[in-house]
């Protein structure tokens, strides 16, 4: 178990466990690319997968792996601190499947596949920026400004919130019961993500119509998913664009493409060296 410690409100984690969400098809316009499974895309002659992954496997916060995705994304899996889960077929199926695998963990940092851009030293910035707040699901976002000023170009789903306009993060610090005790509420969110009627129904008509008008406050939407969670809900403002991009549609590959081309020349990043 490695020696960093990260403090949090309410105990002293020795470590860390991760779980590594590599399921999924791959998109339509990425199939040219030769990989039915997202994980498996090749991204500079490497797996999609490879790059989350070893951002993992090098923080020193993290001790334990879980690596859940289909048959093909085994062979990722070399390191013995990796454990391999198989794809249940549906992106609930898989967090569910992934959190019941570390339920005796009291941390758990969720991480999709497809954001090849993140590494060690931003991993363990956002435990240590969650451990300044307490809560049991801590949720990530990034302003768009700070993404847009190091990463131009790319097409992210932006939220216009009171305090500023976001994307949604691709890792998660949560205790895992805070997820496997709402099962049936996440099944009805995934349900109704594109009707905005069964949604209001969820989140309550004044709740949508003050976010479709971009009146909602950070602190309004913590409140609100904390009361449907019974689970206290922080969200973090992050200075780590990265973070914030992922790889979905054929123009997230191009753009990846070249960002990876330019830090593998620079050696940063992935391809930084290993300290000796």
């Amino acid at each position: 178990m490695p020696g960093t410690r990260i403090p949090l409100p309410d105990l002293e984690c020795p470590a860390f466990a991760a779980l590594l969400l590599a399921g999924g098809a791959t998109p339509p316009d990425l199939l040219p690319l030769g990989a039915p499974e997202r994980a498996m895309i090749p991204l500079l002659d490497r797996p999609l997968a490879t790059y989350a992954l070893t951002a993992l496997e090098r923080c020193s916060a993290i001790d334990a792996i879980t690596l859940l995705g289909p048959p093909a994304t085994a062979s990722l899996a070399q390191s013995p601190r990796v454990t391999w889960v198989a794809d249940t077929g549906t992106m609930l199926g898989n967090l569910m499947a992934g959190l019941t695998a570390l339920a005796d963990r009291e941390w758990v940092l969720i991480v999709g596949c497809d954001s090849p851009l993140i590494t060690s030293e931003i991993c363990e910035n956002l435990l240590a920026e969650c451990a300044q707040a307490e809560a049991d699901i801590y949720y990530p976002i990034v302003p768009k400004d700070v993404l847009e000023r190091k990463y131009p170009g790319g097409k992210r789903t932006w939220v216009t919130l009171r305090e500023g306009t976001y994307t949604g993060g691709n890792l998660f610090l949560v205790r895992p019961s805070a997820i496997l005790n709402n099962r049936q509420l996440f099944e009805r969110v995934l349900a109704a993500r594109k009707n905005p009627l069964a949604l209001a129904g969820i989140f309550g008509l004044p709740f949508i119509a003050k976010l479709l008008l971009k009146h909602l406050a950070i602190g309004e939407l913590e409140q609100r998913a904390a009361t449907l969670l019974k689970a206290q809900v922080q969200a973090v403002v992050v200075p780590h664009p990265e973070i914030g991009i992922d790889l979905d549609k054929a123009a997230d590959h191009a753009q990846l493409t070249a960002i990876l081309q330019k830090k593998q020349e620079k050696k940063t990043g992935f391809f930084a060296s290993l300290p000796a």
